[in-house]
């Protein structure tokens, strides 16, 4: 959430340092979020360990499928409200403004890879809250 920081309520994003500065913050949570992922799917190993479990090929997932997608469905629920919270707190959005932010709430579409191999086809299911 501290990336998100960065992004200043997504605010006069019509200004083009403003604009890539939003994009930096939502890129960075987007690869946080992505990293953690692999992390939590795959049981962590010491680096002599991790190649003789690459080897035999014995990776173990860290914790199992249900308590990870909902996992990952809470932080991603949480980065969605966030992100549409600043955005609906603005008093006025231009249309160029409208326009950008409608770019970067769809770099957000991103995080539906998260929840590849669930069970369930759909990853809004893990999230919370169902205001997407």
């Amino acid at each position: 959430m501290e990336s998100l920081d960065e992004a200043s309520g997504f605010l006069r994003t019509s200004d083009d340092s403003r604009y890539a500065t939003c994009e930096r913050a939502l890129q960075q949570v987007t690869h946080t979020l992505q990293r953690l992922a692999l992390v939590w799917k795959v049981r962590s190993f010491t680096s002599s360990d991790l190649d003789l479990a690459l080897t035999c090929a014995t990776l173990q997932p860290v914790m199992t499928p249900t308590a990870l997608y909902t996992t990952l469905g809470g932080l991603v629920n949480e980065v969605l409200l966030r992100v549409l919270d600043e955005i609906e707190d603005q008093t006025d959005i231009s249309e160029e403004e409208s326009i950008r932010l409608n770019r970067l709430c769809k770099m957000l579409h991103e995080l539906e890879s998260l929840f590849e191999g669930s069970e369930v086809s759909s990853f809004v299911l893990y999230l919370p809250t169902n205001r997407c």
